[in-house]
């Protein structure tokens, strides 16, 4: 049972990398789950370089998950409404056993639509 309302769909692919012909580490990603219902929040954190007082931000995006879907750390996630591309960062999947509670995931985007 889902405790959020979906704001998108998603499109989940494994973190599968093969060498390609030179030498190279590329993504080849094979899709684990398709059209899974997904609620995707941008959020930002102000950043400070102690060294040289230069401030930046951070961006990145907080996605629910329904319990059971196959996303693991450094899979990669398709929005399919926009195109857009997230890597995953984090899983967080919280202890239940009675009830199983939704993921929730941390990426970053790497590619727009």
């Amino acid at each position: 049972m889902s405790l959020f309302v979906p704001t998108s769909h998603v499109n989940v692919f494994d973190d599968t990398t093969v060498t390609d012909a030179y030498d190279d580490l590329t993504d080849a990603g094979q899709l684990v789950a398709q059209n899974v219902p997904a609620h995707v929040t941008q959020h930002s954190r102000r950043t400070w370089n102690p060294v040289d007082g230069r401030t930046g931000t951070v961006r990145y995006q907080k996605i629910l998950l329904p319990s059971g879907t196959p996303v693991t750390h450094n899979s990669t996630l398709e929005d399919v409404n926009t195109g857009v591309t997230y890597h995953v960062d984090h899983v967080y999947e919280p202890a239940n056993f009675a009830t199983p509670y939704d993921l929730r995931v941390e990426t970053t985007q790497v590619g727009e639509s």
